[in-house]
């Protein structure tokens, strides 16, 4: 969903008709990428789609990108910050993957960031070991996935949100699942 369209009575209604959780998009902790984005939201509509949706008894996910155009290892920081400022039930953390057709594909191309066009080449000659471009604009792929797995960290292992997880009411196997990523983040290296 998208945080500047949410309103009160909006949620109301997807409530009463049985809503457990909404995932928006909120891309980036930082104004300027978001801009550069063309998102066209603030960090302010999502602050308050993210607390109008929680105040409906609604869980929230929130998608955040890395690697965006402009993207640096401080705004990278701003969205893992911002990402625990609005509280989601949730995060996913991912990295941005140029796709063919889109603006950051063309930009990425022009700017040398990605040598070829990896996907036309894709799609003449596929092979099963293909590897989807990313945005190498101040960062290799190394060094995004491991600021990725920082982002996680960082987000799920906060005191804060562990408490508020154990306490939370769950069935057996939704721990146990829950239980089982957590563990695999916490093992993950990168």
């Amino acid at each position: 969903a998208r945080v500047d369209t949410v309103s009160e009575e909006m949620l109301e209604l997807l409530k009463k008709a049985g809503c457990v959780r909404i995932n928006y998009g909120v891309e980036s902790g930082n104004p300027e990428v978001l801009r550069g984005l063309k998102k066209g939201i603030t960090l302010e509509q999502a602050e308050k789609a993210f607390y109008l949706t929680k105040k409906h008894g609604i869980d929230a996910l929130a998608y955040f990108m890395i690697g965006c155009p402009g993207d640096t290892q401080k705004t990278i920081e701003e969205t893992r910050k911002f990402a625990e400022k609005i509280k989601p039930s949730y995060v996913h953390f991912t990295i941005l993957m140029p796709f063919p057709s889109t603006k950051v594909y063309a930009d990425a191309l022009e700017k040398g960031f990605i040598k070829k066009d990896v996907w036309r080449e894709f799609a003449k000659n596929p092979v099963s070991d293909f590897e989807i471009p990313v945005y190498e604009e101040n960062f290799k792929r190394h060094e995004l996935v491991k600021l990725l797995g920082q982002c996680n960290r960082g987000f799920y292992f906060r005191p804060s949100y562990i408490i508020r997880e154990i306490f939370k009411k769950r069935t057996p196997a939704q721990f146990y699942r829950e239980a089982r990523v957590a563990l695999k983040l916490l093992i993950k290296r990168n």
